[in-house]
């Protein structure tokens, strides 16, 4: 089906909208009545098994907020360096780091694997939160995302760096 659905519209909350909404989805009951044409129609998102539009799950939302608790954590320190040869910006989940030659440090986060990646230059890292010690630890054991972060940004600009 295309993403865009231009069948006709019955009148909103005639007997045949409410038919044609259980059809659609291939359900019925009184559990399963939606009434709302914006679920079916207009815009067919990716579904699930059972037809529903799939929600964020509350461990999303945990994540999404640990996630940019940290960055902004992040942001701060940064901040803090009071450094003119560094820039850093946060907006939607995203991180980025500018140099004074143009090259950028990039951290962002991804819901959908529960992860914030790292990147600068051609080198990525990808990080877990590991619930028993509090941190984000890179996937294949090289280290803590600060002291990741915090070496990378002090290669670049030829000092320690602490965060």
């Amino acid at each position: 089906m295309n993403a865009w659905d231009e069948r006709p519209r019955p009148r909103p909350g005639s007997c045949r909208e409410r038919a044609s909404c259980k059809s659609e989805r291939g359900l019925s009951g009184p559990e399963t009545e939606d009434h709302s044409w914006s679920s079916v129609l207009f815009f067919n998102h990716p579904t699930v098994a059972n037809g529903d539009t799939p929600l964020l799950m509350p461990n999303d939302h945990e994540f999404i907020k640990r996630a940019d608790s940290f960055m902004l954590e992040v942001l701060a320190s940064l901040d803090d360096l009071d450094n003119d040869d560094l820039d850093a910006e946060l907006a939607m989940g995203v991180l980025s780091v500018e140099f004074a030659d143009g090259r950028k440090c990039i951290m962002n986060r991804q819901t959908a694997a529960h992860q914030i990646w790292l990147a600068h230059g051609a080198t990525a890292w990808h990080f877990d939160f590991d619930t028993a010690s509090g941190q984000w630890l890179d996937t294949k054991g090289r280290g803590e995302l600060k002291s990741v972060l915090a070496s990378t940004l002090g290669e670049k600009l030829g000092q320690s760096i602490a965060l």
